[in-house]
């Protein structure tokens, strides 16, 4: 008689977790971005960056526009577009259609692109669905509409193609001359021995600038350069950069840049020890935090390209998947020093977690067209 109540017990209680974890992982989700896109929507928050940057960007180009022309005031508002070329062109379609439509077209495309990501990455488990459209840094990258999830996507794309030398370069090409702060992605394809995508790489890149500054003008790229070192100056402070957190503790800009340039060269040196190893998916890891680190501006979305190596080493749900919600309490860009202090050691939970895995080792298998992992 026991046996049977048990027995009959057991699928009850599988029912209720089901209900449970459909619940956490699919209701709740998708409650909170349906509150979340109506609030911003309300309140004019939602697609900031892009109206402001990207949209605008696209309108220039159409219209003859000095891509790289704003004023400081503009600067220090958030309003520029401190990107190459091809960034631009890439919006021209967008600024084709009204900015209030083309927003909403740009956020559903984030949010599409992190779905993507996962789908490539991790499709036996739904639930990391749930729980990284939770993630503060994924709502930070839609509701701003800004580049990272893209290149959240991207990256995702890169690993699953990483046998196919052509394409891999091509992608990384791509991604570095869309926003130059993913180089790290570069180094990891010397480091994990892929030099005929490298050699892609260098060769797509330059083409693909040259096309890109021919058609808005070779005048652009000294306004390109003048605006990054002019922002460099007058956002340092801002965000959650090496430099924003050595002005927070009371260092200096040049000290900051130094830290920042040796950090990064520790960090550049741990993703070639690892892809040396064989370790593909560790140095991809470090690899993104070298962009992390490297980069003059960090933002909180910035934290979501992190997604892409730990749903290749964790693919299955687990405690660390949690742990980025604590950034909650961050806000997008203007932090606190603890809040700061908080981002980075949320980074290095990560991070050092991931980089204790074997992961996918280099092998000849892995140099054919590649499976996700």
């Amino acid at each position: 008689m026991t046996a049977v109540l048990q027995a009959a017990s057991h699928p009850q209680r599988l029912n209720r977790r089901r209900a449970l974890e459909h619940a956490v992982f699919a209701v709740l989700p998708g409650l909170v971005t349906v509150w979340l896109l109506l609030y911003v929507s309300t309140t004019h928050l939602g697609a900031v960056d892009f109206r402001q940057d990207f949209w605008a960007a696209g309108w220039r180009v159409i219209h003859g526009g000095d891509l790289y022309a704003w004023t400081r005031v503009q600067i220090v508002s958030g309003a520029s577009f401190p990107y190459p070329a091809l960034a631009a062109l890439l919006f021209v379609p967008f600024a084709l259609i009204p900015v209030g439509a083309s927003s909403v077209l740009f956020t559903v495309l984030c949010i599409v692109s992190v779905a993507g990501a996962l789908r490539m990455l991790a499709p036996r488990d739904w639930r990391l669905y749930g729980i990284v459209a939770l993630w503060p840094a994924v709502v930070s990258g839609w509701q701003t509409g800004n580049l990272t999830l893209l290149l959240v996507l991207g990256i995702a794309c890169l690993w699953r193609y990483r046998g196919r030398p052509f394409v891999a370069g091509v992608l990384v090409a791509l991604l570095i001359s869309i926003k130059p702060i993913v180089f790290p992605l570069g180094i990891w394809l010397i480091a994990t021995r892929r030099y005929r995508a490298a050699g892609y790489a260098v060769l797509a890149g330059l083409t693909i600038n040259l096309a890109a500054f021919t058609v808005v003008g070779w005048s652009a790229l000294g306004g390109w350069l003048h605006l990054i070192s002019v922002q460099g100056d007058l956002l340092y402070r801002k965000g959650y950069a090496v430099v924003a957190v050595a002005a927070d503790v009371g260092l200096s800009r040049q000290a900051g840049t130094v830290l920042e340039v040796a950090i990064g060269l520790l960090v550049a040196t741990a993703c070639i020890r690892a892809g040396r190893r064989g370790l593909e998916a560790t140095a991809l890891a470090v690899a993104v935090l070298l962009m992390l680190v490297a980069s003059p501006q960090v933002d909180l979305h910035y934290f979501a390209l992190l997604l892409v190596p730990l749903a290749i080493l964790r693919p299955r749900l687990q405690r660390l998947w949690f742990v980025p919600l604590a950034l909650w309490v961050c806000p997008a860009s203007h932090a606190s020093a603890w809040q700061a202090g908080l981002f980075w050691l949320v980074v290095a939970l990560l991070v050092t977690d991931l980089a204790r895995l074997p992961g996918p080792v280099l092998r000849p298998a892995s140099l054919a067209p590649a499976s996700p992992r």
